[in-house]
Order: structure tokens, then C-alpha cells, then sequence
């Protein structure tokens, strides 16, 4: 063999053990991040139904949530005329309940008196300390792709079907001499 062919013959091989490295470090990191971020404990304010988000806070046990439950759920009510605090209660909360169709603001009546009712979720430690009060914070806060919407699945997913047809495209333009033309 000449010295070019087995030069071009390491540096094509060499080309696919890098991507290869690539694409397995890649899967690699995502895996652990899910199983890490699964295997963490949360902690959140927790409480019974209080008037407002203050005695909530003063009286909260400091207890890691159990098994199951991945976020701190806050459930806010105001009277809509006055926008005063009638009702706040925070507890750990299990994936189900802490969706995009879950959270948010909604008018409720509750016997004459008209409220406006905000919920929250978090997956972070202490991460519901304040009170949802309208659209802007009541919302789904997931630092956790797999507690993520589909979207970040999708990315990823995107991602290596573009890498894959990259990687197609630049091993079908390397001219290898000793494979016919």
C-alpha cells in the first residue's frame, strides 16, 4: 500500500471515530441529565389553605416532597374587584397535575363573589415562593427536558436527523480510491 492511500485510509476512519464520539457524547449527556434530575428530591413551600401568600410562607414545612411528586404546585385566588388574596395553598404536586392545560388565571364564582384563580408549577427547590397573581407568573417552569413540552423533544430529535444527513452527505463526497467509481 502507498503511503497516500494508507495516509487517506486513517484520516477517513479517524473522520468517523470523531463523530461517532460526537453523537455518543451527545446521547450520553441527555441520558444522565433525565436520570440525574430524576433521582433529585425536591423541596418546596408547602401549606395548607391560608388567606395569603405571607402566612402561607411563615407557617411552610420544610420537607422534601415524596416520591412521585417532581413539582411545587401554588393554587392563588383573588377577588377580582379588589385584587385582595382570599385563598393560597402550596403543596408538592405529580407531573400530571403540573401541565400546560393545568396552570394559568381563570374567573371562578364562589358563591357570589367573583375570583380570578391562578396556579403555578415549578421543578426546582423552593421555586414556588411567590404567588401566582396573573398570566405572566402563573405558568409551567420546568428545568427538566423531560418535564419539558414535546418541543424540546422534537429539537433534539431534529438535531441528530440533521447530523445523520450531514454526515450522509460528507461520507458520500470522500473520494476513496480503492472503492470503484
Amino acid at each position: 500500500m502507498s503511503h497516500w492511500f494508507r495516509l487517506r485510509m486513517q484520516s477517513a476512519m479517524a473522520y468517523r471515530v470523531y463523530v461517532s464520539g460526537i453523537l455518543l457524547l451527545y446521547f450520553t449527556t441527555e441520558a444522565q441529565m433525565v436520570i440525574s434530575r430524576q433521582s433529585e428530591e425536591i423541596t418546596c413551600y408547602t401549606c395548607k389553605p391560608k388567606e395569603n401568600n405571607d402566612e402561607c410562607n411563615k407557617i411552610a414545612i420544610d420537607v422534601p416532597c415524596p416520591k412521585g411528586t417532581e413539582f411545587c404546585q401554588s393554587m392563588h385566588r383573588m377577588d377580582v374587584e379588589t385584587g385582595a388574596s382570599v385563598y393560597m395553598h402550596k403543596f408538592c404536586a405529580k407531573p400530571i397535575n403540573c401541565t400546560e392545560e393545568t396552570v394559568g388565571c381563570k374567573e371562578m364564582d364562589a358563591g357570589g363573589l367573583k375570583l380570578v384563580e391562578c396556579v403555578s408549577c415549578c421543578d426546582e427547590s423552593y421555586c414556588n415562593r411567590w404567588a401566582p397573581t396573573n398570566h405572566t407568573n402563573a405558568i409551567l417552569q420546568s428545568s427538566n427536558p423531560a418535564n419539558s413540552s414535546p418541543t424540546l423533544t422534537s429539537r433534539s430529535s431534529l438535531f441528530v436527523l440533521l447530523l445523520c444527513c450531514i454526515l450522509s452527505s460528507l461520507h458520500t463526497s470522500i473520494h476513496l480510491p480503492w472503492i470503484g467509481q
